[in-house]
């Protein structure tokens, strides 16, 4: 599972444009899954991706992996967008959730893939438990104070709501 993180939340760059040659010609072919944001798919599509067709998300499997576009804009809030062969394209759709406690989102969401995989699920099945498991995380961070700046998603609620169920 290859989280390519080549944009900041602003929409900076943060790699040269090598390193996304790099990612294309030698990491996603290796990949089973890709899991770029909006504006990293903009970027790797060289055009504003569009979750109403499955020509955009089939253009970002075409190094032999399937692929999930995550935050696409939506009338109802953000859409995921996913796709793979076996599949073919399937959306998630979601309110979106008013918090500045969203670092981490992208990281958590591949890496939650990473270990459903490691536990034996098919890779649809991986990523509906990893869209549960992020959206709860941001629900709940959405509730913690920090500071002034952004934070992280809660990264152990699933813990947490076990511990107030038990008591």
């Amino acid at each position: 599972v290859v989280d390519p993180v080549m944009v900041d939340s602003a929409g900076t760059p943060l790699i040269r444009p090598e390193a996304i040659d790099a990612y294309k010609e030698s990491l996603f072919p290796l990949a089973t899954l890709i899991t770029p944001n909006f504006r990293e798919a903009n970027l790797l599509l060289h055009r504003t991706f569009s979750g109403d067709t499955d020509e955009d998300i089939r253009a970002l499997c075409r190094w032999g992996n399937a692929a999930i576009v995550k935050s696409v804009p939506h009338p109802e809030g953000l859409m995921d967008v996913f796709y793979s062969a076996s599949t073919g394209m399937k959306t998630f759709v979601k309110a979106k959730v008013d918090t500045r406690n969203v670092n981490g989102t992208g990281c958590t969401f591949s890496s939650s893939i990473a270990a459903y995989l490691s536990q034996g699920h098919t890779l649809y099945e991986a990523v509906c438990l990893a869209e549960t498991y992020i959206d709860g995380a941001i629900r709940v961070g959405a509730t913690y104070r920090f500071g002034t700046g952004f934070g992280p998603v809660a990264h152990f609620y699933r813990r947490s709501e076990a511990g107030r169920t038990a008591e």
